[in-house]
Order: structure tokens, then sequence, then C-alpha cells
């Protein structure tokens, strides 16, 4: 198997966020309290209804009941243009159903509400990369660094595009910064070991391999570790004389 088929099986999109009921420690099946009961019995009739479809909604999403679930979510946005929340998680739906212009749609007015969060940019700027729309997608990751300059997506994302228009240098950058603030980053180690490639320095291509091979089966992905140990017995192959650095 060639290194072109064996990185095709390879995702490099940013991790889905949790909705945000289970970030905030929320169960979906949690029984109330007897002060949230009475904490929703303050709240007025239209904003329980809201809730009501919001936590339906994210039911749904967990049956993976999808089409039920963008119906759910729409409700409460009807009801409450403003919760950036139901946004979010029906431009997820959509995205996974392939309906990008309503993710972006979505992701795009969840930024209007919240200008703040990357989690938006890079999810957008994901789907604008899927559609090749590189010029939008390098604007989108560019905010999020400018935003969370402390985490890597931003930059690792970056470096992908850079990488797909043949900006290899641009690319390079972008990886170092990656790794630079997460050295922990498998998906960073990656993407630049491909750009060492395309530059022809495969010792260095060889070792970047070797780390993400050892970070993603750290992180139990066997799946990931066991296609870049293809990838890297390929590369070896081609170059017998390099070896990986103790």
């Amino acid at each position: 198997m060639g290194l072109a088929a064996i990185l095709g099986g390879i995702a490099f999109g940013v991790c889905a966020v949790p909705v945000r009921a289970q970030m905030h420690g929320t169960s979906l099946h949690h029984s109330p309290t007897e002060t949230e009961t009475d904490h929703l019995s303050g709240l007025d009739a239209t904003q329980v209804s809201v809730n009501r479809w919001f936590n339906q909604g994210l039911e749904k999403l967990q049956a993976a009941k999808y089409e039920d679930a963008i119906e759910d979510f729409g409700q409460a946005i009807a009801l409450n243009p403003r919760h950036e929340d139901a946004y979010v998680n029906r431009g997820n739906v959509y995205r996974k159903l392939g309906n990008y212009q309503g993710a972006i749609a979505d992701y795009t007015q969840a930024i209007q509400l919240n200008p703040s969060f990357t989690y938006l940019y890079n999810s957008r700027g994901n789907i604008r990369e899927e559609l090749k729309d590189y010029k939008g997608a390098i604007a989108d990751y560019t905010e999020a660094i400018r935003l969370y300059p402390e985490e890597s997506t931003g930059y690792r994302n970056l470096g992908s595009v850079y990488y797909k228009l043949g900006d290899y240098q641009a690319a390079l950058r972008s990886l170092n910064q990656a790794v630079q603030v997460n050295s922990g980053s498998a998906a960073a180690y990656l993407k630049r070991g491909e750009i060492y490639v395309k530059l022809d320095d495969c010792e260095k291509a060889i070792n970047d391999f070797q780390q993400a091979i050892n970070l993603f089966s750290a992180q139990g992905n066997a799946a990931d570790s066991q296609r870049v140990n293809q990838l890297l017995r390929e590369l070896q192959k081609q170059h017998p004389h390099l070896r990986t650095k103790p």
C-alpha cells in the first residue's frame, strides 16, 4: 500500500466539542433535584419550552436520530433566536449529514452570538477547507489562533491548508508552532512528517511519524497508530539507510 492510500484513512479534523450541557456537567438523563425543580418553576413558559426542545435535541443527537435532532434544535431556535448552543449543535448535525452550507450558516450565527468561541472558527474553517474555500479557511484558522494562541488546533489546521496549497514552508511554520504549543498533538507530528516527505527530508519525516505513533498509542488510538506505522514502514522501505532516533 502506498503512502497516499495509508494517509487517506487518517482523519485530521478538529475533534467534536462536547455539547454544552455535557460541558456544564448536566446529564441528559438527570432527574432534577428539588432545588432545580424550584428553579425551573421560576422560568417563564417560553424558556421552559426552549429548554425542553433543546434537551430533546441532545437526546436525539445521542441516539443518532439526526433529522429529529435538527427539528428539535430548530424549535428551540424559533423560540429563542439567541440560543447559541442550539446553533452549535444543529451545525454539528448538519456537518455530520454533509449539509455544509447549513452547518456554515449555523456556525456563523453562533459566532455572531459568541465571537470568542474558537471551536466555531476551527469548525467552520474545516468545512470551508473541505469545500476548497482555502481563503475562507485560512481566515477562520487565523482568527482562532488570534483568539487562543496557546491552543494547537488552529496552527495544525492552518498547516493543513498551506500543505494543500503546496506552500510547504508556510505549512511547516504552522506545524512547528502547533508542536511547540502542544507537544502531545499526534496529528501535528503526522502532518509535519508529511511535509518533510514533500521536502525530501525523510529522516525528519521518519522521526515525526514515530512520534505520532507513540502518541496515538498512548492515547489509545490503535487504528491511527497502526496506519502511521504502515506509513513509516513504507517510507523506511524507500530509504533503508534511515532509522528513527533512539
